[in-house]
């Protein structure tokens, strides 16, 4: 008979270790999709101070939650057909855009749209960055 295993042995043998280039790649990635989120939502204020519109602040929080919610929602009946490489680029076009549209458009609607990307990038980051470890080491 063999000898039991305690639920934490395997991590003794050095190669079932996570290779420390994968650790540091997705801690990265976690941190980079995550930065537009938070900034969008630091920024509410200076979003809607320009052209003249009085609206709360809640719109931009509804603008940069509610689309992540969607996709986070919807995401498992499609997402496996879209390759990784395209998710990755995709998150990456959003999170630019999402800084681009606010700094470069005058009109706060279409301000609007830059919170918009970000919470799109953040949830489809957040499927793809999960959904890819576990093609990797433990």
């Amino acid at each position: 008979m063999g000898k039991k295993r305690n639920s934490y042995e395997h991590l003794a043998d050095p190669r079932d270790r996570a290779h420390p280039r994968d650790l540091v790649a997705f801690f990265i990635c976690g941190l980079i999709n995550n930065y537009a989120y938070v900034v969008m939502l630091s920024a509410a204020g200076d979003l809607l101070s320009s052209g003249g519109y009085v609206m709360p602040f809640s719109v931009v929080l509804l603008a940069d939650i509610l689309p992540c919610f969607l996709i986070q929602f919807a995401a498992p009946w499609f997402m496996a057909a879209i390759p990784y490489w395209v998710r990755v680029l995709v998150v990456t076009v959003l999170s630019v855009a999402s800084f681009l549209i606010p700094a470069f458009c005058e009109d706060v609607f279409v301000k609007l749209i830059g919170p918009v990307c970000a919470s799109l990038a953040s949830g489809l980051g957040e499927i793809t960055f999960l959904a890819l470890t576990s093609h990797y080491h433990k």
